[in-house]
């Protein structure tokens, strides 16, 4: 028997001894972590295809619901023994953190199914717009973690959020179907499907397009069961990969057979529906058709998970990725170790064995060693050889799973097409974001890709593609069309891919979501137009002034007016006027000082004329509330101001007017007096020949107080017509002045056979308000009276006029039996408005009492009297004290 043969018989004797208790199949437990479902159709798919049994196991596949309808953790069955096997993603490094030795095996959803899930008519189209809005908490739930890392992503304060509890009774997508919330945390395997039963028009905000991606559900078991089969493990994990294979290559098939076989005993209980509508989220978690992915784990993303769940307080610790993730490759080592010591070994005995059976032991056995050592060194740069390998492919394994983690999770469409051909190679998850259409389709069908875009823009794309195929990188911008009727803008970049002759052979690209870019654009650009088209419209003229008081910009008025605006742009406002310093007390300055809006008149020079100006000078801030521009807008009030005197003096002339009866009676009375006691003295005189010294002082006494009456009612005349413009507010007593109005106005009152009733308050009734002009709005009040009465034939004619104490004002009331206002009462206060016939008043009396109330900080209402049913006028004045 040669060496090679005994070699390779006492291998197989070892192979014999070391498998030889597998004929029998071992039972082992997969605990799910929920109820039967597509979710785990690869377990069902691996068992049902005889693959368990291939790998010589015995599977019972275990719903996390019991009949009873109690629930059980698939963490605490792993860890009790109740169970060899488990599925579960973030809660497997919570029970790591917790002393629970379990090992990851297999990544099957390569994404979370964690998802946002807001109402369309809510207003939510990203994640920044979830701000003030009211979302389903769940307390606890380790699904939070991937929400409040999203938020975090996008800048959002996730405080910032209303969140409502689920209601007792009430699952959480029935509150959203009602409208309750704008927003629920859901499963992508479950919610859509029954947000759609409800009839819900929904969209989805996926924590991995923010650049959250958790692992969703995976294999795990315990370091013990590891240690104590390795082999079991081993084939356990490559037939439930197999049935993945499987399933998701007969989706349907299996979807219907989970539904007959398999019966649910937590909501929804038609299975089947919902089974089949799993299959597109399954496949989509997987992902599905890189099949080559299925099972990937990558230890530096469930490192990441845990660094989010150490964030937010789900776990304390700090995790050993290599004790967490299973690596089989070390098992191998440990294996081929043992083989090579078994081997070792069993040289060694043949050679001690041929020392006994043949004399030439010595040479054989020299022979054996030689081959030995031989076989041992190959067998040990085959073991680097392999060891090299498994680093270079978990390495290549890494940087791939790095590549398209960035590929995926950043907010661009990525993609790469042959040349020639134009087919589709490789599309990134941007895809379905922005364009809102299946990666798949266009995959299969690259000729759909122009079908989403603008027809205007078609051309564009067309011609910055062949920019590339010439060997040239080019961009454009252009217009997508999404299903949902949304239009999206895209910038487009493409750039050529050579191969080793230096040709095209491939293009690659990325096409980047610029629509809210492109929004502020244009927002930008109307609020643009339409701020010049307001400024450039306006009657007056306007500047924008920086903090050194230099012209920032100008309307065409102000240009208009002051031409030299044109040559010195971007100097001061100030030598625009012809200044050579600042104006004293300048409202643009000040208004830099203290923030406030100044008012100021300003005489200038407009093509050699003097015009008055009304110049308002108001602030500008930034974001931090400093005033860093001033607006200044500058108004014509020449012809007001003209206008304003006009009114004035012709509002003199029309209160002489209305008081000369009054004037009259005052006067003629002293002056009838005066002339029967000259009278009387003269007859005295002429009867007795003289008169005695008593008798004559008391005539001349009686003739000296007419003369001073006279004179008094002259004094009050002209305080009223010369000091009327004199607009000092001072504390004058209401009560006296409408006495001081009566003494001119009870002769018209008589006259028009009007009864005149005072209700007064008691004692002096103090207002604010300028004495003179008091007055004057009393003696316009009761004429105005007058003259309504005389539009009516009625003979009991009365007006009252009252004094009102209320709280911090006091009131002055006018009102009379008349016929009322016949139209709008506030139209009364307009110049020029009257009800006289032509001929009569030119309508200033009332319009100018208003202006004086106005300037009293005063306010003047018009109405109807409920006393009489006629008019009402009231005047509110701030109360008066006396210092």
């Amino acid at each position: 028997m040669t060496i090679r043969r005994m070699v390779c018989t006492l291998m197989v004797c070892i192979s014999l001894f070391m498998f030889s208790d597998s004929a029998d199949a071992k039972k082992v437990v997969l605990q799910l972590c929920w109820d039967h479902q597509f979710q785990f159709a690869g377990y069902y798919a691996a068992k049902w295809q005889g693959y368990f049994d291939e790998a010589g196991l015995e599977v019972e596949i275990q719903s996390a619901y019991g009949k009873d309808g109690s629930f059980s953790r698939a963490i605490d069955a792993v860890a009790a023994g109740r169970a060899q096997f488990g599925v579960g993603a973030s809660d497997i490094l919570v029970a790591r953190d917790k002393g629970i030795p379990v090992v990851v095996l297999a990544s099957i959803f390569q994404h979370s199914a964690a998802e946002i899930y807001v109402r369309k008519d809510s207003g939510i189209g990203g994640a920044s717009d979830l701000t003030g809005k009211k979302l389903v908490r769940r307390p606890g739930d380790l699904f939070e973690v991937e929400l409040q890392a999203m938020l975090r992503a996008e800048g959002v304060d996730p405080n910032s959020l209303e969140y409502a509890p689920i209601k007792r009774g009430v699952r959480h997508y029935q509150q959203l179907a009602s409208g309750e919330v704008d927003a629920i945390l859901g499963y992508r395997l479950t919610t859509p499907f029954m947000l759609r039963k409800l009839g819900v028009d929904f969209s989805v905000l996926r924590p991995m397009s923010y650049g959250v991606d958790f692992y969703g559900d995976s294999l795990y078991t315990t370091k013990d069961v590891i240690d104590a089969d390795p082999a079991m493990v081993q084939a356990f994990i490559r037939a439930s990969l197999k049935g993945w294979e499987y399933a998701l290559d007969h989706a349907e098939e299996v979807a219907e057979r989970i539904s007959k076989e398999l019966p649910r005993v937590h909501a929804p209980l038609e299975t089947t529906e919902f089974n089949l509508g799993q299959v597109e989220g399954v496949k989509h978690l997987c992902p599905y058709p890189h099949v080559e992915l299925l099972g990937h784990v990558n230890p530096e993303r469930w490192r990441q998970m845990h660094e989010h769940l150490r964030e937010y307080g789900q776990v304390k610790g700090s995790v050993d990725v290599g004790e967490l993730v299973y690596d089989p490759a070390a098992w191998d080592e440990r294996i081929s170790q043992r083989l090579t010591r078994l081997l070792t070994g069993g040289f060694v005995a043949v050679g001690i064995a041929a020392l006994f059976v043949f004399a030439w032991a010595v040479s054989l056995r020299k022979i054996v060693a030689n081959r030995t050592r031989q076989l041992v060194d190959s067998n040990s740069r085959l073991k680097d050889q392999v060891l090299e390998r498994q680093r270079a492919e978990g390495s290549l394994r890494e940087s791939e799973e790095r590549f398209r983690q960035m590929v995926e999770n950043i907010h661009v469409f990525f993609w790469v097409r042959e040349a020639d051909s134009g087919k589709i190679l490789y599309t990134s998850p941007g895809y379905e974001r922005i364009w809102g259409q299946s990666s798949e389709a266009l995959l299969a069908d690259s000729s759909t890709f122009y079908d989403s875009l603008h027809p205007d823009d078609c051309s564009t794309i067309r011609d910055t593609l062949q920019e590339g195929l010439a060997n040239r990188a080019a961009d454009c911008e252009c217009r997508v069309l999404r299903p949902d009727g949304e239009m999206r803008w895209v910038r487009w970049r493409v750039f050529p891919v050579l191969n080793a002759k230096g040709e095209v052979y491939r293009l690659a690209g990325v096409a980047v979501d610029i629509t809210k870019r492109r929004h502020a654009e244009d927002l930008l650009r109307e609020s643009e137009r339409r701020y010049r088209t307001i400024t450039e419209n306006l009657p007056g003229g306007m500047l924008l002034l920086d903090g050194d008081m230099k012209v920032v910009a100008a309307n065409s008025t102000f240009k208009q007016w002051f031409p030299e605006t044109e040559h010195d742009f971007g100097g001061h406002c100030y030598s625009l006027m012809g200044q050579q310093e600042r104006c004293p007390l300048c409202p643009c300055s000040t208004l830099f000082v203290d923030g406030e809006v100044h008012t100021q008149f300003k005489e200038l020079s407009v093509h050699g004329a003097m015009r008055m100006f009304r110049v308002i000078a108001c602030p500008i801030r930034d974001n931090e509330g400093k005033v860093v521009q001033g607006g200044v807008m500058y108004s014509d009030v020449t012809e007001e101001v003209k206008l304003t005197e006009q009114l004035q003096r012709a509002t003199k002339t029309e209160l002489l007017a209305t008081m000369s009866s009054g004037i009259a009676h005052e006067v003629n009375q002293p002056l009838n007096a005066l002339k029967l006691w000259t009278t009387g003295l003269m007859m005295l005189v002429e009867n007795e020949g003289r008169v005695e010294m008593p008798k004559l002082l008391e005539q001349l006494g009686k003739i000296q107080g007419a003369a001073d009456r006279i004179a008094s009612v002259i004094d009050h005349m002209r305080m009223l017509i010369r000091k009327g413009d004199n607009v000092e507010v001072e504390v004058v007593d209401l009560n006296m002045a409408v006495k001081r109005a009566l003494t001119l106005m009870s002769a018209k009152l008589a006259y028009h056979g009007i009864k005149l009733s005072l209700e007064l308050e008691p004692g002096p009734a103090l207002v604010r308000a300028n004495g003179i002009q008091l007055e004057q709005v009393v003696i316009n009040l009761m004429v105005n009276a007058v003259d309504i009465h005389d539009t009516y034939d009625r003979r009991d004619k009365q007006i009252v006029i009252s004094t009102i104490n209320n709280s911090s004002h006091m009131i002055l009331s006018v009102e009379d039996n008349g016929p009322g206002f016949a139209d709008e009462p506030d139209k009364i206060f307009e110049p020029f408005y009257t009800t006289k016939s032509h001929g009569g008043s030119m309508g200033l009396g009332l319009a100018l009492v208003q202006t004086f109330v106005n300037s009293w900080n005063g306010k003047i209402t018009a109405g109807a009297s409920e006393q009489f049913k006629g008019a009402k006028i009231e005047i509110s004045l701030l109360k008066g004290t006396v210092s």
